[in-house]
């Protein structure tokens, strides 16, 4: 088993994610970088080099660091729909962001890092549709919800907009429907659903309309999802 660092070998590669049809990320635990190879996804080689290092300065070093340009232990990466690579930089308590990854040079520097909240994330996911960034913190016990990035450059607001209670949450998904998937430290995937809420279906007010109508026994009632539209009809 070869491990010192190449451009053809890694140590410790854990993540994956595909920059559309550009290229597939790796994120390489042990040498504390990602590497991106080029190509679309069907062009693949075996033994293929790398073309661009994020978190090295080139394709031999592995030492970890802090710096924006360095990384420390990353675990599960994820990209957008405009190719930003996200990296779970675990060592560090942080999440990288990465402008354009299939453009970038090798040691680029990360475009914006998110901090508050996080102690240890191993898990991120961003929504292809709506932006959304999850992350998950096995550090604070928790899945934290980000703005989309563009929403992040807009506000300078860096802290989440949402947050689920979990146990040592590992990795992170989120279906079309608003679904959040969390993989953790339990030996189990939990799934949270978008809330309900429901309205007095003869006068279509709700419980939060003042003045309120709880509803009773009886009561013709419509329930419809607080998450995506259309998702329960």
């Amino acid at each position: 088993k070869i491990t010192d660092a190449t451009s053809q070998t890694m140590g410790a590669p854990y993540g994956l994610a595909f920059a559309g049809n550009n290229g597939l990320l790796v994120s390489d635990l042990s040498h504390n970088r990602v590497l991106f190879f080029a190509g679309n996804p069907q062009c693949l080689t075996s033994s293929q080099a790398a073309s661009i290092v994020f978190g090295q300065p080139d394709m031999n070093s592995a030492s970890g660091g802090s710096g924006l340009n360095q990384m420390s232990g990353p675990h599960h990466i994820a990209v957008d729909s405009d190719d930003r690579l996200y990296v779970a930089d675990t060592g560090n308590g942080r999440v990288l962001i990465f402008n354009r990854a299939p453009a970038a040079g090798n040691g680029s520097f990360a475009a914006l890092t998110l901090t508050s909240g996080l102690h240890s994330p191993r898990g991120v996911n961003v929504n292809l549709a709506t932006g959304d960034i999850w992350v998950a913190d096995s550090g604070s016990n928790a899945a934290l919800r980000y703005p989309a990035f563009n929403k992040l450059i807009g506000t300078g607001n860096y802290t989440a907009n949402a947050t689920l209670n979990d146990f040592a949450p590992l990795a992170i998904a989120e279906d079309n429907w608003g679904n959040v998937y969390v993989a953790d430290d339990a030996n189990r995937v939990v799934i949270y659903y978008p809330g309900l809420s429901a309205l007095n279906a003869a006068n279509y007010w709700g419980l939060t309309t003042t003045p309120q109508f709880p509803l009773a026994p009886g009561l013709i009632t419509a329930l419809y999802s607080t998450g995506t539209t259309g998702q329960f009809g």
